[in-house]
């Protein structure tokens, strides 16, 4: 292996024959493995935060579960909102939202004798073939065969049963159905109950900046499908609070990966994981039990001991005693709280739907976390006093014994 030459001048080396002092090879290749690792040690990506100021939150949890209505939450109360042309954007997935509701609740009415005998009818049979061959496109046709199929006492019997059922249904439905003569219209641009109450998948990891209260967050929202859980790993480093989010609604429906799964199950397996893992160990987390006003419609129907996870509760409970027994079993999940009986989780109740509620859990977040810092920040400056205090005695007692040595020395002399 020969070393290599530098040359400052073209024509100083005389190896070099006249030729410019261009880098050689073995240059080039140590050049470029600087410019490399300096790149690849300042990494500038969807998951990085520039400010150092700026807290870091995350939204977590199974899929639909209610995480993404937040995330829009956050971005139109406390992020940069959404104007005309970000709320257009939506108007294709809510016109999708409806089709496929219609072709659900006409699929299972078709399955049951009782209702399949009602809609034998040949002008009916002729807007359930156009609901089947339909797209992603409300056109007159299509919108015609909805409004007249939504008003017949079939499926109004197959939705109002809906609840006792594990069918995919969106849980706006009924709004959108009710809306149709407005959502149809050629300029219709979404309104913002439009947008939250829009369902869409979410995939990959969305980022938002918010501004809560002067408090500068990275809110980071995550698809919760068992496909998209291995990307969660690579947004957990510096996390200033965790945010968990479940579905009350889940207790008797199963995953939309895995027709076997119930959801609250899988949804306290998945929070195990997550409370107890090494790297949220001093992370304050806090646990959003969503859909509230829908589990109070269905627990009157419905008996919480059809979720594998309350088989053993034979007691006839109501809205709150359920409530209750939920949040329990969630924070059972946490070793610390089995051990000590102290926990770092916060629990909520909520409604993702409604601004109001949703706004304020944002503000007291964003207090708390505010206060926290300056909390550590008033036990970091103390610390650093303190230190300065121990160096400047340090000093002193060195300078005193610097002075003892020179008398000494001069003592020595004389």
């Amino acid at each position: 292996k020969v070393p290599p030459f530098s040359v400052s001048k073209a024509g100083s080396d005389p190896n070099m024959h006249g030729r410019s002092a261009a880098k050689t090879g073995h240059q080039r290749k140590q050049s470029w493995w600087k410019v490399f690792t300096r790149r690849k040690k300042t990494p500038r990506d969807i998951n990085s935060s520039e400010e150092l100021d700026v807290a870091k939150m995350i939204l977590l949890g199974a899929g639909e579960s209610g995480k993404k209505t937040l995330f829009k939450q956050a971005q139109i109360n406390f992020g940069e909102g959404l104007n005309t042309s970000r709320r257009r954007g939506y108007r294709s997935i809510i016109h999708s939202n409806i089709i496929s509701s219609m072709q659900t609740l006409v699929e299972r009415a078709v399955m049951c004798e009782e209702f399949s005998v009602a809609l034998n009818d040949n002008d009916l049979r002729e807007h359930i073939d156009v609901i089947k061959e339909g797209d992603d496109t409300l056109d007159p046709d299509l919108t015609t065969a909805i409004q007249v199929l939504w008003r017949t006492s079939a499926i109004q019997k197959v939705y109002a049963d809906h609840y006792q059922d594990t069918m995919r249904l969106i849980q706006n439905a009924q709004y959108f159905f009710e809306k149709l003569d407005i959502l149809a219209q050629l300029d219709y641009v979404p309104t913002l109950e439009d947008v939250l109450r829009s369902r869409s998948c979410c995939t990959g990891i969305c980022k938002t900046r918010c501004d809560i209260n002067g408090t500068s967050c990275d809110l980071f929202l995550t698809g919760g499908h068992r496909c998209e859980r291995k990307k969660w790993s690579h947004i957990f480093k510096d996390t200033t609070c965790v945010i968990f989010v479940s579905s009350l609604n889940g207790y008797n429906q199963v995953l939309f990966e895995d027709s076997k799964q119930n959801r609250m199950l899988e949804d306290l397996t998945l929070f195990e994981e997550i409370v107890n893992d090494h790297r949220f160990k001093d992370t304050p987390i806090l646990l959003l039990l969503n859909m509230k006003d829908i589990f109070a419609e269905k627990i009157e129907k419905v008996p919480l001991r059809v979720c594998p996870a309350f088989a053993g509760d034979s007691e006839e409970r109501d809205y709150r005693s359920s409530l209750n027994l939920i949040r329990k079993k969630f924070l059972n999940q946490d070793k610390e709280y089995r051990q000590w009986g102290k926990t770092r989780i916060k629990t909520r109740f909520t409604n993702s739907l409604d601004c109001n509620e949703i706004s304020t859990i944002y503000k007291e977040l964003a207090a708390a976390l505010t206060k926290k810092c300056n909390r550590n920040g008033g036990q970091d400056i103390q610390k650093m006093l303190q230190m300065k205090q121990a160096a400047e005695t340090n000093n002193m007692a060195r300078a005193e014994m610097e002075d003892e040595e020179e008398k000494i020395i001069r003592q020595n002399v004389w």
